[in-house]
């Protein structure tokens, strides 16, 4: 729920596959530059928070979290700063300098000084309902790190830096060993990162496709258990539930079997699909050649396809 992704991290080089996962109801937006042209990714329409989004500066953040109504959907129509709002703030670096800077500031509530803050992010009530795994990445230091949150009910946020190498993230966590969605995720960006030739655009779209696009159930007669979810009918929330129920697709399933004519016709499935990659490029003129970072964006969104070019600035 809320999402999965796979990435291969190397000294040089990054690529990431990733699908969220959204009820039909809430507002996104496809990939744009923020109003400053600092960060590009796709948006959520109300609290301006965003999935995955990569900075000109290098720096890359993406999470999967189960705030599927925190945008106002459902529960009010006031924004409120959530899991999903962690990646623009990583991403603008005139706040935090720093991952560690970050790191303190999220999981140990502390500011850029090293002193602690009263108030941490606008807490409140909502703030032990949901919970996320975060990915944050500073190309240029080559370091990158997992937030988690794995418990709802809980502030606790976990830390760990992820070495090179390929891995998964979902809900599960980071490189979960028996989760079947994981596990069949990392299976299909094995076995395909290598079949298309060279690091384009082109490259990126059909990795993204093949793998991300994968309807197969990894649990029998399951579909949310596919990497890509279809838009399922039959998930309402015109009915006052819980929050845990309201969230969690599974449960409203079993609350459509007991009462099938209280609910909307809400339906929920992966939403986008965001492709990143970049790596060295050496460029070529007339005078001399220059090394540069040639970052690709791909994203399939309702609103279409966007692929976008652009440099990592050092």
């Amino acid at each position: 729920m809320g999402g999965i992704a796979v990435f291969k991290w190397e000294i040089d080089e990054f690529t990431l596959l990733h699908n969220r996962e959204n009820w039909n109801a809430r507002v996104i937006t496809e990939a744009a530059w923020d109003p400053d042209e600092n960060y590009l990714g796709g948006w959520c329409g109300v609290n301006n928070g965003s999935w995955c989004a990569v900075s000109k500066r290098g720096r890359v953040a993406f999470l999967v979290d189960s705030t599927l109504h925190e945008d106002g959907y459902g529960v009010t129509d006031v924004p409120e700063f959530n899991a999903s709002n962690l990646t623009t703030t990583f991403l603008d670096d005139v706040f935090f300098s720093t991952p560690n800077e970050f790191i303190d500031f999220v999981a140990h509530r502390l500011n850029p000084d090293g002193e602690p803050i009263g108030e941490f992010l606008n807490e409140g009530p909502r703030d032990v309902t949901y919970r996320y795994s975060l990915i944050i990445a500073d190309l240029s230091s080559r370091k990158m790190y997992h937030l988690s949150k794995p418990v709802a009910s809980e502030r606790a946020v976990k830390v760990q830096e992820v070495p090179f190498g390929v891995h998964t993230l979902s809900l599960d966590g980071l490189d979960h060993t028996t989760a079947p969605k994981d596990l069949r995720l990392r299976s299909l960006f094995d076995h395909n990162v290598g079949s298309f030739d060279g690091k384009t655009m082109s490259f990126l779209e059909k990795l993204a496709k093949k793998v991300m696009m994968d309807r197969e159930p990894t649990v029998d007669q399951d579909p949310l258990s596919a990497i890509y979810v279809e838009k399922m009918a039959c998930h309402g929330v015109s009915v006052q539930v819980s929050k845990d129920i309201s969230n969690d697709p599974r449960l409203l399933n079993q609350l459509l079997f007991f009462f099938p004519c209280q609910l909307g016709i809400q339906r929920y499935g992966t939403s986008s699909t965001t492709a990143f990659s970049v790596r060295p490029v050496t460029e070529v003129t007339t005078s001399a050649t220059s090394p540069k970072i040639e970052a690709l964006f791909y994203e399939i969104s309702p609103q279409g396809e966007r692929k976008i070019t652009f440099d990592i600035q050092s």
